[in-house]
C-alpha cells in the first residue's frame, strides 16, 4: 500500500526491518546485461567497503605500496645496496600492479571510460617501469637516466596510486570545487598587486640590485608570500617603503582565499559521510553507463508500489542491486539528505539535480519545490535555507 505523506521515526524503523526481507526488483529483469562475476570483482577492487575480501585486498595493495616506494628510498639513500634481491621485489611488484590493472580493465562496466578514469590513468603510467626493469636489470643510482627514472619517478607515481582509496581526498577536492568560482577574481587582484609593486621596485631601485623588470617581480612574488630567501633585498628608501607596504597588503588580501577555503574544507568535513556517498553513487552510475535520460527508468524499476518515488525500503533494494557498498546506516543518511520534502519519498527530479546537476539545468526541471536553488552552481548545494544534513557539497 502506498506510504503516508509523513514517515515518523517508527516508520522509519520498520523500513528498515523490512530491508532484509525485500527481493531485489531486477528479479527476472536483469537490470545488467554484464557478467554477475566482473560485477562482483569490479566492485571488489573499486569499492574496499563492499566486503570483508575487498576490504583486506584494499589494505595488502596499500601496504605494498607503501614498502615498495620506501625500498626505492632505501636504494637511493644507500647505492649499490639491495642487487639482485631488490630487483626481484621491485619488479615483482611491478607484476602485482600491471595484474591488477589487467583485472580492473577486464572487468570494468564500460571500456571507453576506464581510459578517462583519472585513477586507472596513474596506474597506466607505472607500467612503464616493469618494461624498463626487465630490459636493465640491476640498476643502481649511478647506471645513469633509467636508473634515475626508476628510482626517483616511479616511487612517487607508485604513491599516487593511493588516491584511489583514500576517500577523504575527495572531500578535499569537494572543498576546492566550493570556492574554484571565486578563485579567478582573487588571482586577478592578486596579479595587480605584484605587476603593481614590481614596476614600482623596477623604477625606484639601482640598476646594480634590480637589473630588469623579471627581477623586481621575483623580489615582489617572494615579499608577498613572505618566504623572504634574502637573496635580494630593497636597497633604497622607497624601495624599503614599498616593500613594507606590499607585505601588510599581501598578508591582508591573502588571508580571504585561505578563509574560504578553510571555511569550504570544514563543512565539506562536517559532511563527508554523505559527500563520499553521493560520489560513490555517482560513480557506480556512471561507470555502469547510466546517463541523466536512464534515471527516471531507473527509478521507474526499482518503484515497487509505482507511485512515481522511491521509498526508503525501494532506495535501499536499488543501492543493494547495484552492490553500492553503503551500510544501512550510510543508506538511511543518504536518502534523508535527497529527500528535500521530508515526505519520505524521493523523485526523479532531485535524483537528477544532485547526480547530474548539468543535464538537470538543460532539461528544465525549475517547477519542482525545493530543487530550483541548486541549479546555480553546478557541484555545490547552497548553504541557505538548508539543514546541516542538505548541505552537501557534491
Amino acid at each position: 500500500s502506498p506510504e503516508s505523506p509523513e514517515s515518523p521515526p517508527s516508520q522509519r524503523s520498520k523500513d528498515l526491518e523490512l530491508m532484509s526481507h525485500v527481493l531485489s526488483a531486477s528479479v527476472g529483469k536483469k537490470i545488467y546485461k554484464r557478467n554477475f562475476l566482473k560485477r562482483v570483482i569490479w566492485t571488489c577492487l573499486e569499492d574496499s567497503n563492499s566486503s570483508y575480501t575487498a576490504w583486506w585486498y584494499g589494505l595488502s595493495v596499500n601496504c605494498l605500496i607503501v614498502l615498495s616506494v620506501l625500498l626505492s628510498v632505501y636504494l637511493v639513500s644507500f647505492p649499490g645496496s639491495g642487487g639482485y634481491i631488490a630487483w626481484v621485489l621491485d619488479f615483482s611488484v611491478d607484476i602485482v600492479f600491471a595484474a591488477d590493472l589487467l583485472v580492473r580493465l577486464l572487468s570494468w562496466p564500460t571500456l571507453a571510460k576506464f581510459f578517462l578514469n583519472i585513477y586507472n590513468i596513474i596506474d597506466m603510467s607505472v607500467l612503464p617501469s616493469l618494461f624498463i626493469r626487465a630490459a636493465i636489470p640491476l640498476l643502481t643510482p649511478n647506471d645513469g637516466v633509467w636508473s634515475t627514472i626508476l628510482l626517483c619517478f616511479f616511487p612517487v607515481v607508485r604513491l599516487l596510486k593511493l588516491l584511489r582509496r583514500v576517500q577523504t581526498f575527495q572531500v578535499l577536492l569537494s572543498a576546492w570545487w566550493a570556492v574554484f568560482e571565486a578563485l579567478p577574481m582573487l588571482i586577478y587582484v592578486l596579479t595587480i598587486i605584484a605587476m603593481t609593486f614590481a614596476s614600482l621596485l623596477f623604477v625606484f631601485e639601482p640598476e646594480s640590485n634590480i637589473p630588469d623588470w623579471p627581477t623586481a617581480l621575483w623580489l615582489t612574488v617572494v615579499s608577498m608570500t613572505g618566504l623572504g630567501y634574502g637573496d635580494l633585498t630593497p636597497q633604497t628608501s622607497e624601495g624599503k617603503v614599498f616593500v613594507s607596504v606590499l607585505i601588510v597588503t599581501s598578508l591582508l588580501y591573502l588571508s580571504i582565499p585561505f578563509g574560504i577555503l578553510g571555511s569550504a574544507f570544514t563543512l565539506a568535513w562536517a559532511q563527508r559521510s554523505a559527500v563520499l556517498a553521493i560520489r560513490k553513487l555517482r560513480k557506480h552510475l556512471a561507470n555502469h553507463g547510466f546517463n541523466s535520460a536512464d534515471v527516471p527508468k531507473l527509478l521507474e524499476h526499482f518503484d515497487l508500489n509505482h507511485d512515481s518515488e522511491i521509498s526508503l525500503v525501494e532506495f535501499r533494494t536499488m543501492i543493494n542491486d547495484m552492490m553500492i557498498g553503503l551500510s544501512d546506516r550510510e543508506v538511511i543518511d543518504l536518502f534523508e539528505c535527497l529527500d528535500l520534502r521530508k515526505e519520505g519519498r524521493i523523485g526523479a527530479p532531485v535524483f537528477l539535480a544532485i547526480l547530474f546537476p548539468r543535464s538537470y539545468e538543460e532539461n528544465g526541471f525549475t517547477d519542482f519545490t525545493g530543487v530550483s536553488h541548486l541549479i546555480s552552481l553546478p557541484r555545490t548545494w547552497s548553504p541557505a535555507s538548508m539543514t546541516p544534513k542538505e548541505r552537501l557539497v557534491v
